[in-house]
């Protein structure tokens, strides 16, 4: 009966596949084929679910006493069941740090403290590591999922095992147990126990080693099966490991009604609070291959969190490859019309009211069989579009003729063979043919253009290539040989209105050549082919060239054929050519401002003439003239200072004195900004962790090692006051500074002048509690000398803010 039913599984299989396979939309006409392609879906959002997964490895198996050699025999006896219990211990216990060796390399280690604390720190870290080893994605991925991790283990380890949804985002948690091996963990420690006690009894009478005989027996009995238990376990949990490190999940870790369980928890939150949504896929299949994920660790446990892709489309999508192929216009030419820049792949909604087109590259990117399932969304385009393909394959011949680009092929077909289907080819000039099925040779007649469809079992044959089916068509093939004629569609609807070819459908084929009478083709062609080689080929727009041959013009692949062909007029012996043309408006132009020129100079002679004969008008004196005669003085020659004096004003001057001025101010305040750092400053840093203000209390003049520095043991009335000239008051009782070469101490001034900034700065820092530490500044090096703590409570009012007492603990700042 077992051998029936695997026998006739496959047959029930290939019945399965059979009704839902869908055919290729062929559009021979046109010279295009759409291949039907899996389904696929799209991944519109994801839904990252989080698995605490304890690793059961910090057990440490305690190892059982042995009782005193000197006791007798029945000590004896119990020392080796002893040593038997204590080698499988110590051998677990190997395992179990080798195993923990292995997680620590390979997997990132969560840490609480450093995640709480610092997340810049170790966010990038971690996210830099996990990408590295599975190939995860960005950064702010890695880091929304850790703080997942971290907010829900840090609630007291009290997470439910059943699923919940976290912070009303799109994830939530789930808490795995193992009760195999936590049985196997508590039967070790109960044995232990158990010897223990044996142990003690024997001490006190060595006659209840043969009374309890077969209490150790049973002990060691079930020592032997929970060590095998957790050492399978171990073994199961490093090849999981070594699939998560390979990039895939290990259904040793999840197994797959985990998954299943997962998914229907996942999907039930869906229905209740996101309508519409629904998980992208529930096969198990296809995440412990394809899943995304992110797995920490903290020495006890495993976080492993997977993204389960969502999809808000209703019903998969067609998926079509396009292929193109060349169609000739007429069987007794070699001319062809064919459509180039077509889309790889087309996707089209169940209802056809909605498409997009997919790229090899895209389509790489899709994963799983059937369905496939795509982790990106692309923008859909409606049926209101001018995409040529999309009308191809509704067969919409108006818009198919007017945003289709054929182009034009001259010459360009060849004898060959090409296969459109599983059983059907198509031929290009061959006269001839040869069939071969079941050893038999059978001649066919060949055609210019047609499509064989090969019977069952056999080969089609021609003088480069061989064509044969494929057996698992032949249950329900044909065996006879059928040949059809496709017409070129697209040249004739540009010669013919559609009351001729309104019955003709882009896969419209007919058992016979069709006749078809066209203007000839008149393609230019040179005689200058054996002179200038050209590895190129022109594709012609087919409606210029239809609107050429209607008027029964020429057609000329490039300018320069029709340049040869006497088109262009290249006589330049013929006057006027375009050199004389220039050249005779060049001198009209030349003449003309000759006159022009003539003419104003003409006008300008007029001009200067009365000019020279003007003379002022005399008028009546009004006082009487003076009649002085002064001696000539002779002018000294220029020298360098009388030029100085004539170019160089005053302002020049003052200008001058005035960027030297400026010059030196900046050198002397460079300086004396150097020297003022040289200095060793005691400064004192009040700081929130958030917020920090260094406030300088005064200057000493030696190096930090010549002074001795007693910090304070209290500090009270930290206080702010004044706004335009804000000052810090604060008490510090028994701080001083001492100078170790000559003892003379420096008291510490307990009032210090602020800036408006570092006011405005310290008021909000002292409303909160904040720490102060005492630092000496030389050299911009800053020095801690002690730190001082200050644990301000929040409910303090804000009268009491400024006015704390705090005690100065003696710990380092580094």
């Amino acid at each position: 009966m077992l051998r029936f039913g695997l026998v006739i599984l496959p047959f029930l299989l290939f019945a399965l596949l059979l009704p839902t396979s869908k055919a290729d939309e062929q559009r021979i006409n046109y010279g295009v084929i759409f291949k039907n392609q899996p389904n696929i879906d799209f991944a519109t959002d994801y839904w990252t679910h989080i698995y605490e997964i304890p690793m059961y490895l910090n057990l440490q198996h305690k190892l059982v006493t042995k009782c005193p050699k000197a006791a007798g025999r029945q000590c004896q006896s119990y020392n080796k069941i002893v040593s038997q219990v204590n080698y499988m211990k110590e051998y677990m216990n190997a395992q179990v740090q080798g195993t923990k060796s292995l997680i620590d390399k390979l997997v990132p280690k969560l840490n609480m403290t450093l995640i709480g604390k610092s997340k810049r720190a170790i966010l990038p870290f971690v996210g830099t590591i996990a990408s590295g080893l599975f190939g995860l994605v960005t950064q702010s991925s890695m880091r929304k999922i850790v703080s997942h991790i971290n907010t829900l283990t840090s609630e007291n380890n009290k997470i439910s095992n059943a699923l919940k949804q976290y912070g009303g985002s799109l994830a939530s948690f789930v808490s795995q147990t193992e009760k195999r091996l936590d049985n196997a963990m508590q039967g070790i420690e109960r044995n232990y126990q158990a010897l223990s006690f044996l142990n003690t009894l024997i001490q006190r009478d060595y006659q209840n080693l043969e009374d309890h005989y077969t209490d150790y027996f049973q002990i060691l009995t079930d020592q032997t099966q929970d060590t095998n238990t957790l050492q399978n376990y171990i073994m199961d949990l490093k090849t999981a490991i070594v699939n998560l490190v390979e990039g895939k999940l290990s259904p040793l870790l999840l197994t797959p009604k985990v998954i299943q369980q997962t998914v229907l928890d996942i999907q039930n939150i869906l229905n209740a609070n996101y309508t519409g949504y629904k998980i992208l896929s529930s096969n198990s299949h296809y995440y412990y291959n394809y899943a995304n994920f992110i797995v920490l660790q903290n020495n006890t446990k495993l976080y492993l969190a997977v993204q389960f892709p969502l999809t808000t489309h209703g019903k998969l999508f067609e998926v079509y490859k396009i292929t193109s192929f060349p169609v000739p216009i007429t069987t007794n030419t070699s001319h062809a019309t064919q459509l180039f820049d077509l889309p790889k792949y087309m996707l089209i909604t169940h209802d056809r009211k909605f498409f997009t087109t997919l790229t090899f590259e895209q389509m790489s990117m899709c994963k799983g069989i059937t369905p496939k399932h795509c982790n990106f969304n692309p923008l859909f385009e409606s049926s209101n579009t001018t995409d040529c393909a999309f009308h191809i394959f509704n067969n919409d011949k108006q818009k198919i003729k007017h945003f289709c680009d054929f182009k034009f092929l001259p010459n360009s077909i060849l004898p060959h063979i090409e296969q459109i289907s599983d059983d059907s080819v198509l031929v290009y000039q061959y006269d001839n043919l040869f069939l071969r099925c079941n050893d038999k040779n059978i001649t066919v007649t060949g055609c210019s253009f047609c499509i064989f469809k090969i019977p069952c079992h056999c080969i089609l044959i021609s003088k480069i290539s061989h064509f044969a089916t494929k057996l698992s068509i032949c249950e329900n093939g044909t065996q006879d040989f059928t040949k059809l004629h496709p017409v070129n569609l697209a040249i004739l609807q540009h010669f013919f209105d559609d009351t001729k070819i309104g019955n003709i459908l882009a896969s419209t084929t007919f058992t016979d050549p069709v006749s078809i009478s066209l203007p000839n083709f008149t393609i230019y062609k040179n005689k200058m082919n054996h002179i200038f080689a050209k590895d190129e080929k022109y594709h012609l727009n087919l409606k210029k060239l239809v609107t050429r041959v209607k008027k029964q013009n020429t057609i000329y692949s490039t300018l320069a054929d029709s340049m040869v062909d006497g088109q262009i007029d290249l006589n330049f012996d013929k006057w006027p050519t375009t050199n004389d043309i220039l050249s005779l408006v060049a001198i009209i132009i030349t003449s003309l401002n000759t006159l022009v020129l003539i003419w104003l100079f003409y006008k300008f002679k007029i001009i200067a003439a009365a000019i020279a004969i003007y003379q002022p008008v005399q008028t009546s004196a009004t006082t009487l003239p003076n009649f002085k005669f002064e001696p000539a003085i002779t002018q000294a020659p220029n020298t360098w200072i009388n030029v100085l004096n004539s170019n160089i004003t005053w302002d020049h001057a003052v200008f001058t004195l005035a960027f030297i001025s400026f010059v030196m101010t900046i050198i002397l305040l460079i300086k004396s900004f150097k020297r003022t750092n040289m200095n060793t400053k005691l400064c004192l840093e009040i700081t929130t962790g958030f917020n920090c203000v260094c406030i300088p209390i005064f200057s000493m003049p030696l190096c930090p090692t010549y002074w001795d520095v007693q910090y304070p043991t209290i500090i009270d009335n930290l206080t702010v006051v004044n706004y335009l000239r804000p000052k810090l008051h604060i008490s510090y009782p028994n701080f001083t500074v001492r100078n170790k070469n000559t003892s003379q101490s420096i008291q510490i001034p307990e009032i210090i002048d602020l800036n408006i900034f570092q006011a405005c700065a310290l008021r909000t820092i002292l409303k909160h509690p904040f720490s102060v530490y005492i630092l000496l500044l030389h050299h911009n090096i800053k020095c801690p000398i002690d730190n001082v703590n200050i644990l301000a409570t929040n409910t303090d009012n804000p009268d009491q803010a400024n006015n704390r007492k705090n005690t100065v603990y003696n710990s380092t700042l580094y």
